[in-house]
């Protein structure tokens, strides 16, 4: 099999060592991002579980925790945004900005 440059051995569906440009071939920039997992135990009501299972359409238990904190922690920043309000966090004028954006269609009912 030839990678993206011609290489023999690369998989097609990944790229080589090298990339193909229009002026031959440059090495690739590879991106890697690690995902940090925590195992833990953890004591949950077993009927608060299933149905927030159920009610949220997840496959698996982990999942279900997981969608859950990631909501918690959703609402808790878009409360600290809340208090931010009146407090001149923000310096810059709103009547500015909405002159400056795009014309919105209205959808017909």
């Amino acid at each position: 099999m030839r990678g993206a440059c011609g290489a023999i051995g690369a998989p097609e569906a990944t790229f080589c060592e090298n990339v193909e440009v229009d002026r031959g071939c440059l090495p690739a920039i590879t991106l890697v991002h690690t995902i940090h997992m925590k195992r833990t135990n953890l004591v949950l009501r077993e009927d608060l579980l299933r149905e927030a299972t159920r009610l949220s359409g997840e496959k698996t238990y982990s999942r279900t925790v997981d969608r859950a904190l990631e909501e918690f922690v959703r609402r808790a920043r878009a409360r600290g945004i809340l208090a931010l309000r009146g407090s001149g966090a923000w310096d810059g004028d709103l009547a500015e900005m909405r002159e400056d954006a795009r014309p919105t269609r209205r959808r017909r009912s």
